[in-house]
């Protein structure tokens, strides 16, 4: 069997494993220049969100 056939039957999260891999990888290598990384940038977006949505109830 060649290798390429191999690889189509990875369980699927082997693919995702790897993809978020890649992600991580050309994130980090993006933001880098900032002083940033992805994990860094996911939490600030999470508490952004949720300070947004508190500001939102705040004013209903």
């Amino acid at each position: 069997m060649t290798q390429p056939q191999q690889g189509r039957q990875l369980p699927i999260g082997s693919w995702l494993k790897r993809v978020d891999e890649l992600l991580t990888e050309r994130s980090n290598a993006a933001l880098a220049g900032r002083g940033f990384t992805r994990l860094r940038w996911q939490l600030l977006a999470c508490r952004w969100r949720d300070r947004s949505r508190a500001m939102i109830r705040e004013t209903t």
